[in-house]
């Protein structure tokens, strides 16, 4: 027995499996931004980053589709705009892969490794009752003839059925700032979980905090100029993009992922 909905695994950036979302809506958007239905929570993803549009017909094809985003989409290793969908398709969005499957085989051994994402608006399942014998039914009693004319409250419509979303999250990205200039040219500094100071001791400093959407520089101390790509840095810090150069006190550095 099988499944004609398609499926995309999903590969956390370590190579770990971080479950599977299968296609079963006509339209299924994936980014950064918690109102996709497949939110990757991913700094080197665009908030709207890619459009997978299952079509109607009998083989139930696949066409995804870059939303104009920063850092594209490649499939099998080529980048791509838009493409449709083989089985055994890998698909690259930010640090993330998706392995695109055409069928499901229902009680295969691989699915009881697979971790199936849960929906944001799924309810945990509660065993049914024993079924007990019924009780003895009892006669109606007869309406009275003003009740048959009483008018009966409509029903509300039954609301309609949630939406599935899933969300993969991940630990703090393992990233880095690499020193383009002066001297160590070349040297990294490892970003942790929270706080890294960067410039020089006795200069304009900086530091780099992790957050939920990803890393943030913003000053430390000093007035001289810190710039991003060529941009002054706001009051307000800015978050940090892959390849984005961070000028401070003469040095040069580019922020990176593994």
């Amino acid at each position: 027995m099988t499944d004609k909905n398609p499926r995309l695994r999903v590969t956390a950036p370590d190579g770990s499996p971080a479950g599977e979302v299968f296609l079963d809506e006509d339209r299924i958007t994936i980014g950064r931004h918690p109102d996709n239905t497949l939110t990757l929570e991913d700094a080197s993803v665009s908030g709207r980053h890619a459009l997978i549009v299952t079509l109607p017909n009998r083989d139930r094809d696949s066409l995804i589709q870059d939303l104009d985003s920063t850092n594209g989409i490649t499939v099998n290793g080529v980048e791509v705009k838009k493409h449709l969908l083989r089985d055994g398709d890998e698909v690259q969005i930010g640090r993330h892969k998706l392995s695109y499957q055409r069928a499901i085989v229902a009680g295969g051994a691989d699915l009881d490794k697979t971790m199936v994402l849960g929906s944001r608006n799924a309810t945990p399942a509660t065993p049914a009752p024993q079924a007990t014998p019924a009780p003895q039914a009892t006669p109606a009693p007869q309406a009275s003839p003003a009740a048959a004319h009483e008018p009966v409250a409509p029903q509300a419509p039954p609301s309609p059925a949630p939406v599935p979303r899933w969300v993969v999250r991940e630990k703090a990205p393992p990233a880095r700032l690499r020193r383009l200039n002066g001297a160590g040219v070349g040297s990294e500094l490892e970003l942790g979980e929270r706080v890294a100071a960067v410039g020089p001791e006795m200069g304009d400093r900086a530091i780099v905090r992790r957050q939920k959407d990803g890393y943030v520089l913003s000053r430390l101390v000093g007035t001289g100029p810190i710039r991003v790509n060529g941009e002054p840095l706001g009051t307000e810090g800015r978050r940090l993009e892959v390849g984005d150069i961070v000028e401070i006190s003469g040095e040069k550095l580019e922020f990176l992922y593994r």
